[in-house]
């Protein structure tokens, strides 16, 4: 159950284990809200990730009541959200989304020679038209590689928090196809975030798919702090193959990061 103020947001989600407790990916979750005058998610439609976790955002829109529903084939889950005027007393947690529809993000693109690269500045050049990945809908910021080369996208979000966050989650939904070469491999993508302590990119998830998939890293308040300086966080996300018979292609369709705030 959650009590929040009209305009917050929410983050909710399942989780998925077989039968000994180990993580499922790639289960489809089908998300809905009861009653869509009072808020609304941002996907209909979610998958498992590597930890068997499939997260979605609620907005609350105006006062009221509603389940948010997820269903998915081993099983149904809903919350009980009741959305009250701002001003007055709610219960929190509450999520804050950084995408490509606010102005903390910046993207470049298109290409690395190393996966991953030792520099936190490169792809360099920045794409200024960031409309395809406002939202998850099937159209997509793409990046080639030149021969010998990954496709790649360096996503660098402003404006984080690290005091009271309990949670954040960086959320990328796309596909990855390319060439396979000796030590370099083939189809999929490998999500990266920068480590301010280390100065290297920490690998988060990875998948040998060419299919569209969601790939997930997550923090704690604790770790959080190696992963965000100045309130800026860099990901990363690296095709796994090279151009060579084929070009190497990366493609976004949408990418965010949620704090979830206690």
């Amino acid at each position: 159950n959650y009590t929040v103020g009209t305009g917050d947001i929410l983050l909710l989600g399942v989780k998925i284990l077989d039968a000994y407790n180990n993580p499922v990916r790639g289960v489809p979750v089908n998300v809905s809200v009861s009653n869509p005058e009072v808020g609304n998610v941002s996907l209909s439609l979610v998958y498992t990730n590597g930890k068997g976790v499939a997260i979605d955002v609620f907005r609350a829109v105006s006062t009221g009541f509603t389940y948010v529903n997820f269903s998915s084939p081993c099983g149904n889950v809903s919350y009980i959200v009741n959305v009250k005027s701002t001003g007055q007393t709610v219960t929190y947690p509450y999520a804050v989304v950084y995408d490509a529809k606010g102005s903390n993000l910046r993207v470049y693109g298109d290409e690395v020679y190393y996966n991953p690269p030792s520099s936190p500045n490169v792809p360099s050049t920045e794409f200024k038209d960031l409309t395809a990945i406002e939202n998850d809908d099937g159209v997509y910021l793409t990046s080639y590689a030149s021969a010998y080369n990954h496709s790649a996208q360096r996503f660098v979000f402003a404006g984080l928090r690290v005091e009271n966050v309990t949670n954040t989650y960086v959320l990328w939904n796309g596909y990855g196809v390319g060439s396979w070469s000796m030590m370099q491999g083939g189809d999929g993508e490998s999500l990266y975030v920068w480590n301010f302590t280390s100065g290297s990119y920490d690998l988060m998830e990875y998948t040998s798919s060419g299919n569209e998939v969601w790939l997930c890293a997550s923090f704690n308040s604790t770790n959080l702090r190696y992963y965000v300086r100045n309130g800026e966080m860099i990901v990363l996300v690296v095709q796994n193959g090279i151009t060579k018979n084929y070009y190497s292609e990366l493609a976004t369709d949408y990418i965010c990061v949620c704090q979830v705030i206690g």
